[in-house]
């Protein structure tokens, strides 16, 4: 079971939808928040004298929720905050679903010297397979440090898909960390690019490094630099 939690950026209203995969049955059952329906005077809502005289709570769905997403109070002590929604049958030989983010951990784990990976990704109401491809090996500098670096490009599997939505390219360091160093997403507007700031990781104070920092910065006050510096002698 997994939450996810979709911004309208027309909108400062969010939407919750919870998908589950019942393997027993095949299928991804798919969730939402119940809604608040209006109530007119007229029966044709769209009928111009009609007016708004209350608010009534949706139904609830085909299916019941399970009990195991019952987790919060109900509403006014009847309804069950979400309802069912629909579902998405899975296909024949699909024996693992990923949701995105799990692919990127999935990527960085894996040994590319016995091919691509390519996984069933859970996305909306759909399932998609995408493919993650070494690429090449890269020198990046991070602050003052140089770090070797494996290049993986992910993308939909199928090549039309593939065009049409872009592509992420993530480069992990080659060492037995993987860790995430650099990502570059492919979208619509443009190109983000996102890497890693080691000044900013210890300016937190809420983890240790996992890069060789950069001298702290000078805006940095004394016990910051020689916390920084600790942290620095610390790190494996």
């Amino acid at each position: 079971v997994y939450l996810v939690d979709v911004s309208d950026l027309t909108s400062d209203e969010r939407e919750r939808r919870v998908s589950w995969v019942d393997w027993s049955h095949r299928s991804i059952e798919l969730f939402r928040l119940r809604e608040r329906k209006p109530v007119y005077s007229s029966p044709f809502f769209d009928d111009e004298d009609s007016l708004v005289t209350g608010y009534t709570w949706e139904p609830d769905g085909a299916k019941p929720v399970p009990a195991f997403l019952n987790d919060e109070p109900l509403i006014e002590g009847r309804y069950t905050p979400l309802v069912y929604d629909k579902s998405v049958a899975l296909e024949d030989g699909v024996q693992h679903l990923l949701d995105p983010l799990s692919f990127i951990y999935a990527a960085r784990w894996h040994d590319y010297g016995d091919g691509d990976l390519v996984r069933p990704i859970t996305y909306k109401d759909e399932i998609r397979y995408y493919r993650a491809q070494f690429s090449g090996r890269e020198t990046l500098t991070i602050g003052n440090t140089d770090f070797a670096a494996l290049r993986v490009e992910m993308q939909r599997t199928r090549l039309e898909d593939a065009a049409d939505e872009g592509f992420m390219r993530v480069w992990f360091s080659d060492d037995e960390r993987r860790t995430p160093l650099k990502f570059i997403i492919d979208a619509k507007v443009g190109k983000m690019r996102v890497h890693i700031v080691p000044a900013t990781i210890i300016a937190s104070r809420r983890s240790r490094p996992c890069l060789t920092p950069a001298p702290p910065p000078a805006s940095l006050t004394a016990q910051d630099a020689g916390e920084a510096a600790g942290l620095a002698a610390s790190a494996p």
